[in-house]
């Protein structure tokens, strides 16, 4: 799966459960979702509780996370920059605007990860992992080091399983 990707692990699971949460599982102060932002805070990465969409923790220990961002990185970024691509790249799936962010939460958590390479960028830790999930397409995620998703947009089309 690329060098030295540290994304490049399945979620892994507690109970059964798939070590991802939402923002609502958050607001609801659900115990799987202290876990994982506690755990994340051990590890010394940086977020806002009140603005994360969702966050996953994976098998090898390493976490993943969206945030609503603004218009240079996050949800927010990815909407105003990738919305319209999305929407015609998944319109089988129904893909749009609204639901975006259900649509990214599922390709991470429920998708195969196709393939995880590192690419530092001006001397940044940063990774390019893509998910194929349902339908043709893959869907292409930008990564910081520390997990944080700072840009998504559709792939190319998939023939793998």
């Amino acid at each position: 799966m690329g060098c030295g990707s540290k994304f490049d692990s399945a979620l892994s699971t507690r109970g059964g459960r798939a070590n991802a949460v939402t923002a609502n599982d958050i607001a609801s102060n659900d115990p799987l979702a202290k876990d994982i932002l506690d755990d994340m805070k051990s590890k010394n990465i940086n977020f806002t509780k009140e603005k994360i969409v969702f966050a996953a923790r994976l098998e090898n220990g390493n976490h993943i996370f969206l945030e609503k961002g603004n218009s240079e990185s996050g949800l927010i970024h990815i909407i105003e920059r990738h919305g319209d691509d999305f929407s015609r790249a998944f319109k089988d799936q129904n893909v749009n605007n609204s639901n975006l962010s259900s649509f990214l939460y599922d390709t991470i958590t429920k998708g195969k990860l196709v393939s995880s390479i590192r690419r530092d960028t001006n001397g940044k830790e940063g990774y390019r992992s893509v998910y194929y999930y349902k339908g043709k397409r893959t869907v292409v995620y930008s990564i910081a080091g520390n997990g944080y998703i700072i840009e998504s947009r559709p792939g190319e089309i998939y023939g793998g399983n």
